[in-house]
Protein backbone atom coordinates (compact mmCIF):
# COMPACT_ATOMS: atom_id res chain seq x y z
CA UNK A 1 0.00 0.00 0.00
CA UNK A 2 2.74 2.61 0.63
CA UNK A 3 4.23 1.86 -2.57
CA UNK A 4 2.76 2.75 -6.17
CA UNK A 5 4.16 -0.07 -8.71
CA UNK A 6 3.46 1.56 -11.61
CA UNK A 7 5.22 5.21 -10.42
CA UNK A 8 8.26 2.81 -9.11
CA UNK A 9 8.68 1.19 -12.63
CA UNK A 10 8.43 4.82 -14.25
CA UNK A 11 11.13 6.38 -11.92
CA UNK A 12 12.91 2.91 -12.76
CA UNK A 13 13.00 3.52 -16.28
CA UNK A 14 13.58 7.46 -16.49
CA UNK A 15 16.72 6.92 -13.96
CA UNK A 16 18.14 3.65 -15.87
CA UNK A 17 17.24 5.09 -18.85
CA UNK A 18 15.69 2.03 -20.48
CA UNK A 19 15.13 2.07 -23.71
CA UNK A 20 11.05 2.77 -24.82
CA UNK A 21 11.01 0.17 -27.22
CA UNK A 22 10.83 -2.75 -24.05
CA UNK A 23 8.54 -0.67 -22.17
CA UNK A 24 4.59 -0.40 -22.74
CA UNK A 25 2.77 2.00 -23.13
CA UNK A 26 -0.37 2.90 -20.60
CA UNK A 27 -2.59 1.81 -23.66
CA UNK A 28 -1.31 -1.93 -24.37
CA UNK A 29 -0.84 -1.81 -20.19
CA UNK A 30 -4.21 -0.77 -19.61
CA UNK A 31 -5.10 -3.74 -22.85
CA UNK A 32 -2.94 -6.27 -20.79
CA UNK A 33 -4.55 -5.80 -17.38
CA UNK A 34 -8.10 -5.52 -18.94
CA UNK A 35 -7.52 -8.89 -20.56
CA UNK A 36 -6.09 -10.41 -17.45
CA UNK A 37 -9.03 -9.28 -15.45
CA UNK A 38 -11.23 -11.33 -17.65
CA UNK A 39 -9.05 -14.31 -17.58
CA UNK A 40 -9.29 -13.81 -13.60
CA UNK A 41 -13.22 -13.78 -13.44
CA UNK A 42 -12.99 -16.53 -16.33
CA UNK A 43 -11.43 -18.76 -14.20
CA UNK A 44 -13.12 -17.75 -10.84
CA UNK A 45 -16.78 -18.71 -12.51
CA UNK A 46 -14.92 -21.95 -13.59
CA UNK A 47 -13.65 -22.65 -10.13
CA UNK A 48 -17.63 -22.01 -8.57
CA UNK A 49 -19.17 -24.33 -11.52
CA UNK A 50 -16.83 -27.07 -10.64
CA UNK A 51 -17.53 -26.46 -6.91
CA UNK A 52 -21.40 -26.25 -7.42
CA UNK A 53 -20.64 -29.67 -9.27
CA UNK A 54 -18.92 -31.27 -7.12
CA UNK A 55 -21.62 -29.94 -3.97
CA UNK A 56 -23.79 -31.67 -6.07
CA UNK A 57 -22.28 -34.90 -6.51
CA UNK A 58 -21.86 -35.25 -2.75
CA UNK A 59 -25.25 -34.33 -2.00
CA UNK A 60 -26.79 -36.56 -4.43
CA UNK A 61 -25.75 -40.03 -2.62
CA UNK A 62 -27.59 -38.80 0.16
CA UNK A 63 -30.87 -37.87 -1.64
CA UNK A 64 -30.75 -41.24 -3.22
CA UNK A 65 -30.13 -42.64 0.33
CA UNK A 66 -32.99 -41.02 1.86
CA UNK A 67 -35.44 -41.41 -0.75
CA UNK A 68 -34.15 -45.64 -0.62
CA UNK A 69 -34.06 -45.61 2.89
CA UNK A 70 -37.76 -45.33 3.19
CA UNK A 71 -39.13 -47.73 1.34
Amino acid sequence: DYLDGDKMVQYLVETAGLPARVIRGADEVEQVRKEQAEQAQVQEQMQREMMASEAAGNVAPLVKATQGGGQ
